[in-house]
């Protein structure tokens, strides 16, 4: 191995010598550079070594404080260390690792799975059970579907109640004709009371659609409405042309 030797004047004075020697080691390149240029073989002894980039050791002795410089000039530099992080593993993407960066966006980390979605959750209705139900088709010439239907709740249930009872019905209803082409005519009303013949009292609520008037259904309260005479409260509806007989009229 070659090394390139500095070393100071005599008494550590003047310009210092550079000679070229083969040795193993450093210590061995300062030995032969001192017995070559002949100091005293003393300096060969309680070096302190300071090893430093490129392949050079500065020497030191604490006894006569005189520096010496070896280079190494067979040095090579070793490759650099490149770290290697740790691996990622992205849902859905190829995995990478090394100087590999994750595409942008993308932290690295499993993502959380996204909310399930709530099922819609239906109104809770009230008690209530259906006295009267009478479905008409198209027949002899009729060009009418209709659908009526008397529901009973106890004395007591609040409005809210009473509209979630009418809306059920309907959108049952309705999706019920929706494949039929002829006019569609329902009918949903809530009493406090059942009967079989003629109510006792006014309904506490009446909803009515007619297909060819509009897409709304209209929401009356007869309850609401004791003023009126009791034949106003049993006058007939007006039936579309070609309506079966007693199909206007929704009670039974």
């Amino acid at each position: 191995m070659r090394w390139e030797v500095t070393v100071p004047g005599q008494g550590g004075r003047g310009d210092g010598r550079t000679v070229a020697v083969e040795a193993d080691n450093w210590r061995a390149a300062i030995a032969a550079a001192i017995e070559r240029l002949g100091e005293p073989a003393a300096w060969v002894r309680g070096w302190a070594a300071d090893v430093r980039d490129g392949g050079t050791v500065v020497a030191r002795c604490p006894r006569t404080r005189l520096i010496v410089t070896a280079r190494n000039l067979d040095h090579v530099a070793p490759p650099p260390i490149v770290p290697v992080r740790p691996p990622y593993l992205v849902p859905g993407a190829a995995s990478f690792s090394g100087a590999s960066r994750p595409p942008a966006g993308v932290s690295g980390r499993p993502s959380a799975p996204p909310p399930a979605a709530r099922p819609s959750v239906p109104p809770v209705l009230p008690q209530h059970h259906v006295f009267f139900a009478r479905d008409e088709n198209p027949d002899g010439g009729s060009a009418l579907c209709y659908r009526e239907r008397l529901i009973a709740v106890p004395v007591g249930v609040g409005r809210d109640g009473i509209n979630a009872l009418l809306m059920s019905y309907y959108e049952g209803l309705r999706s019920e004709l929706e494949d039929r082409s002829e006019a569609k005519y329902v009918n949903v009303a809530v009493f406090d009371h059942a009967f079989s013949a003629r109510a006792e009292r006014p309904a506490l609520a009446a909803l009515s659609w007619k297909s060819w008037r509009s897409e709304v259904p209209e929401v009356i309260y007869p309850v609401d409405q004791l003023a009126a005479s009791p034949a106003q409260q049993q006058a007939p509806q007006a039936a579309p042309p070609g309506t079966p007989a007693g199909a206007a009229r929704p009670a039974p």
